[in-house]
């Protein structure tokens, strides 16, 4: 998260909340906020390296929108998990009244 609102492009193991919270560029071209990979092996965070590095040289708007995408990321707990939590507790403790 901190990488992304500093307009560096993460490259992360696609694993609990990193999958979450990573979008990977190369399975949604023009969608993606950083770099994933599956495997838990040297390799494969060396592949996702070696990619993110050659998207890095080619730059241009494919680049550019990247950074953009991942610094407009909003993980902040006000304004976006703990309103929907707020709103999903309410729902809650209004079914529970009904019965």
């Amino acid at each position: 998260m901190i990488a992304l609102r500093y307009g560096t492009p993460p490259i992360v193991r696609r694993t609990g909340g990193l999958a979450d919270s990573v979008v990977d560029e190369l399975r949604f071209p023009g969608e993606g906020t950083g770099f994933a990979f599956d495997a838990a092996t040297p390799d494969a965070l060396a592949d996702a390296c070696e990619l993110a590095i050659a998207m890095r040289e080619t730059g241009g708007p494919a680049w550019d929108g990247l950074i953009a995408r991942g610094m407009a990321v909003d993980f902040d707990w006000t304004t976006g998990s703990a309103p929907q939590y707020v709103d999903m507790y309410e729902r809650a403790i209004q079914i529970r009244r009904r019965r």
